[in-house]
């Protein structure tokens, strides 16, 4: 799949993307995993959008499945806004079954991660300039290692230990004429391993 189209398409109905956070309500804030003194500024929901018609991943328009996820906010002591995601906050809607179960967790995180991106662009939080050889660097941090429970739209993802992360850096750029803004993975780090999770089951790593 070409993730970059995916998130231009999705810029493009931005819309009926997201969610403001006084309209569902989630888990307290991850803390930022590598700024102790970054401050909230804002969250915003984003929502992925599988199958159906038009969907992504799946060939099956029968089966429409939208998966939640809140999106923190910060503003690092040094000026940059950053992205944390909030692991607990992911819910599933619509016709999951079958369907978020076939998405390998590292896949399904990097999605959520570059979807972030473009609703903070969208929303004003991160600039898009013209020009990609002089774009804008933004950082989104995820859970390092979550365990992964039940199914369809029972599934749950709860991170196995908040002080392992893994930081994504994108180069972002919105180019004259184009549909969307152009964001590209520049660098991952994890922070962290990976072990055993609440429960005594293993953890899946979220970064790749």
């Amino acid at each position: 799949m070409n993730v970059k189209l995916f998130i231009r398409s999705l810029v493009a109905v931005v819309g009926v993307l997201f969610w403001h956070s006084t309209t569902v309500s989630a888990q307290p804030y991850p803390p930022h995993p590598s700024d102790p003194n970054a401050t909230v500024i804002g969250t915003f929901w984003v929502s992925l959008q599988i199958g159906g018609k038009g969907g992504q991943l799946l060939a099956d328009e029968n089966k429409e499945c939208s998966i939640g996820m809140e999106i923190v906010v910060y503003r690092t002591s040094g000026g940059r806004v950053d992205y944390v995601l909030n692991t607990s906050s992911i819910h599933c809607t619509g016709d999951c079954a079958g369907v978020v179960d076939a998405i390998p967790t590292g896949q399904l995180f990097g999605m959520l991660s570059q979807l972030a991106v473009a609703q903070g662009i969208a929303n004003g939080y991160t600039s898009c300039g013209p020009s990609c050889s002089i774009p804008t660097v933004t950082k989104v941090y995820q859970s390092l290692c979550v365990s992964r429970t039940g199914s369809g739209n029972g599934t749950h993802f709860v991170s196995c230990d908040i002080t392992a992360s893994c930081e994504k850096e994108y180069a972002v750029c919105c180019p004259p004429g184009a549909s969307g803004p152009s964001i590209t993975l520049i660098g991952t780090t994890p922070s962290g391993s990976c072990g055993i999770g609440p429960g005594g089951l293993p953890c899946q790593t979220t970064c790749q």
